[in-house]
């Protein structure tokens, strides 16, 4: 799968989310990229402003899409929008 397509699909993810989600729970939404290249789009991402990327005290990342207030709550289960953005 190309760069493009990752990034693609991460940004229709990201219009889903309402507030912030650790970094592993997004890149286990994609089973059939590999971590390097859900890592690599969430990078270009960040880098384009179109989402924000922290880690918290406990060296976990998050990924926030931009469009969300930072003092959003967590998602706690982020298989509920994979199953709705699944064919």
């Amino acid at each position: 799968m190309d760069q493009a397509t990752t990034v693609s699909r991460l940004l229709t993810l990201l219009g889903c989310l309402e507030s912030k989600c650790k970094m592993d729970s997004v890149i286990e939404l994609f089973p059939d990229m590999t971590w390097s290249d859900v890592v690599l789009a969430i990078d270009e991402l960040s880098r384009s402003g179109d989402l924000i990327l922290t880690r918290d005290e406990k060296r976990e990342y998050w990924v926030q899409p931009a469009h969300v207030p930072a003092q959003a709550q967590p998602c706690e289960d982020v298989q509920l929008i994979a199953d709705v953005l699944a064919p």
